[in-house]
């Protein structure tokens, strides 16, 4: 016949006490360490592109952003930036404006992304960057009201 042996109360204590530390210091170093926070500009209009973590944080937090690429030679292209820029100021604070002028492209593009949706116009006019501008804000701004 085979006797049990019961483990010493001791040794379960131990077991527990070892136990118990390693899931404070799991618990502290949890704390400690901070996840990785992602950086968005201050300023509402920049020259440059955003990174997809900046533009999703950005649309988690249920702005829209307008990324406008123009060729550096587009005269007529200063009068939708100028455009752009209005609407961005007198949006209620929900616009993130991309100016990206480039070199290698000969058309410009607008391409505007909220949670309602995004939309991509080529060669856009005023009228109709406005109006997809306004389409996709979560909130309606001054500046959609036709009169």
């Amino acid at each position: 016949m085979v006797k049990k042996v019961k483990p010493s109360s001791k040794i379960v204590a131990l077991i527990f006490v070892i136990l118990m530390m390693g899931s404070g210091i799991g618990m502290i170093a949890g704390i400690l360490t901070k996840p990785d926070t992602i950086k968005i500009p201050e300023n509402k209009i920049i020259k440059y592109k955003l990174t997809d973590s900046q533009v999703k944080e950005l649309l988690k937090n249920y702005y829209t952003v307008v990324e406008y690429e123009y060729p550096s030679g587009c005269i007529e292209c200063g009068n939708l930036v100028t455009s752009l820029e209005q609407w961005t100021m007198s949006s209620d604070n929900q616009i993130y404006l991309q100016e990206i002028q480039t070199d290698t492209s000969s058309s410009s593009k607008i391409t505007v992304i909220s949670l309602r949706g995004q939309k991509t116009l080529y060669d856009p006019n005023q009228d109709d960057a406005r109006n997809d501008i306004c389409e996709l804000l979560i909130t309606s701004s001054l500046f959609c009201v036709k009169i």
